[in-house]
């Protein structure tokens, strides 16, 4: 039975302890010592920083810092070894993909997409096509949230283009990431995806076991399937439907979670609810009301400036939907930025 000190360290200490590790031990003078040793602190921080990225507001603070405290070392060894370029490269994309992810909720869109930008041109260094993969997928989303739905189905396309003709098995959890997605920016063009969602649907179960929720596999999970079945449909104006798809993972009642997901991808999804029920031409004013309290709940508490402006929207979206609605219009007191 664990006592004392032993049962003080949790799972989460003992994540940030590691992130911070590569910093502790001098980093910065990382040239001065050995690069298989450089390289391989900044792995296990990287990959700390990764689960550190699914937690809450210190977690993504501090995985955020000691991401960028890892890159300029990296991004040296890229340009300076000719042994470690393509070791290097690749830590130095999975470091920016995750920057990115944490930078929309502590930047915003705009801010962010810069570092998925570098993701995706040190992927190609690197040589490793899951990496690619996964950086034009987060570039693709990236553009989507800039409002730039042509430029996303484009760089989608990129990254199905590279599934169909590597050389190089593509492990179908990614490559139902890729269908899923690339059914979303054809939906959201106005295009047809009656072939490609049910790709993405085969894809993922083809392997249940093959997703350990690490960036270095695929990072990608059933909540992220759902989000983006729903997110085709609700592009497509198939709101019914969109919300069908949403009570797979979260309850329609109490807006719980049903499966293990991390606190973005939750609030992101309970936000895609608020708004498919706003859309849906027969909605309910107190569902809509309720579902709109966990959407600015979530984003407050994750402090994301992402969901926090999303929950915004949602809200403009209410008042037009109730002009004057004495209700909806006792919610402004809730829109409170941190």
């Amino acid at each position: 039975m664990d006592t004392g000190h032993e049962a003080a360290l949790t799972r989460r200490e003992a994540l940030r302890r590691l992130a911070m590790l590569p910093v502790l031990f001098g980093i910065s003078g990382g040239m001065q010592r050995p690069l298989e040793e450089t390289l391989r602190q900044c792995a296990a921080g990287i990959t700390a920083c990764e689960y550190l990225s699914k937690g809450n507001h210190e977690d993504i603070a501090l995985a955020y810092s000691m991401l960028s405290a890892y890159l300029p070392n990296l991004k040296t060894i890229v340009k300076e070894s000719s042994l470690y370029r393509k070791e290097a490269a690749a830590l130095v994309t999975q470091s920016y993909i995750i920057k990115f992810l944490l930078g929309l909720h502590i930047e915003g869109t705009s801010a962010a997409t810069r570092y998925v930008r570098r993701a995706v041109a040190y992927s190609k260094e690197s040589g490793d096509i899951i990496l690619q993969l996964t950086a034009l997928r987060r570039l693709t989303w990236a553009y989507l949230d800039d409002r730039q739905p042509g430029e996303a189905l484009r760089t989608i396309e990129q990254a199905n283009h590279l599934v169909e003709n590597s050389r190089t098995p593509v492990p179908p959890r990614l490559r139902s990431s890729i269908y899923g997605t690339l059914a979303v920016m054809q939906a959201k063009n106005a295009l047809d995806v009656t072939s490609t969602l049910p790709l993405a649907q085969e894809a993922f179960f083809a392997s249940p076991v093959e997703y350990d929720g690490s960036l270095s596999h695929v990072d990608f999970s059933f909540a992220q399937l759902v989000r983006n079945d729903g997110l085709a449909y609700y592009y497509q104006g198939r709101y019914q439907d969109a919300l069908a798809v949403y009570t797979q993972i979260i309850d329609s009642e109490n807006f719980t979670p049903k499966a293990v997901m991390s606190e973005w991808i939750y609030t992101e999804l309970v936000h895609l609810q608020t708004m498919a029920t706003l859309k849906n031409p027969i909605r309910d004013m107190e569902q809509v009301i309720a579902l709109w309290k966990a959407d600015i709940r979530g984003a407050t508490t994750l402090q994301s400036q992402q969901r926090f402006e999303e929950a915004c929207t949602a809200y403009e979206v209410m008042e037009g939907v109730w002009p004057n609605e004495r209700r909806i219009m006792e919610l402004r007191d809730l829109i409170v930025h941190w």
